[in-house]
């Protein structure tokens, strides 16, 4: 009897001691360096953690192509004259279930030609960053407005979006979704150096379930 109740408590400890420890870290990331561009969809090189390739991201509106853009994610849209626009990318969960942390990445603002606004103009941006999933249900989002305010110059600059308590169910298809709007005429947006972080609990040690398994195979002979 003591050597079975041993066993439990071993068995036990090792579940408990397994989900406390944790893949912390990167998820998803991206610089965008030589990526290209078709329409409204750029494919790029992403780095990935317990999510598949997403391989491209997806805007409502087409990407500029040209010398400033490049190796960058810029809407031709623009959000003073023509309205917001969003640019989505997968989060394909894989074997493990993902608690999710910070999404970060750096703002820009183009012009109208698709080159950089020089640093002494004026420019609103607002954002939000969203999960979704594919039947477009929002599971969590997070606005940061005055990004950049039309009253003060604009430099480029990292922005991060806290989505701490947001869990994501494992073998299930995600949307981030980054949505720019803004006053101020000339005002196109983008963004680069997409950073997405997160948890992903790992499995009980099997070393330590090993040593429960053996005691009861002993037991048991």
């Amino acid at each position: 009897m003591k050597i079975r109740t041993l066993v439990i408590g071993l068995v036990s400890t090792a579940v408990l001691v397994g989900a406390s420890f944790a893949n912390a870290g990167l998820i998803l990331s991206s610089n965008f360096d030589g990526r290209t561009v078709s329409g409204a969809t750029a494919t790029a090189t992403f780095q990935t953690n317990g999510v598949s390739d997403p391989v491209a991201v997806e805007a409502d509106f087409n990407l500029f192509t040209t010398s400033a853009s490049a190796n960058r994610i810029a809407v031709d849209r623009n959000l003073h004259n023509e309205g917001s626009w969003t640019a989505t990318i997968g989060l394909d969960v894989e074997g493990n279930l993902i608690h999710m942390g910070i999404v970060s990445f750096q703002a820009l603002i183009f012009n109208n030609r698709g080159a950089l606004q020089g640093s002494n103009v004026s420019r609103d941006l607002d954002l939000s960053v969203a999960i979704v999933d594919t039947n477009d249900v929002e599971l969590a989002s997070v606005e940061l407005l005055n990004v950049y305010a039309a009253s003060g110059a604009w430099t480029p600059e990292t922005v991060s979006f806290d989505f701490t308590g947001t869990t994501l169910a494992k073998g299930t298809s995600y949307f981030l979704a980054i949505t720019a709007s803004g006053q101020g005429p000339g005002n196109n947006a983008g963004f680069d150096d997409l950073l997405v972080t997160g948890t992903i609990p790992a499995p009980a040690p099997l070393g330590l379930l090993g040593v429960g398994l053996l005691l009861l195979a002993r037991r048991k002979a």
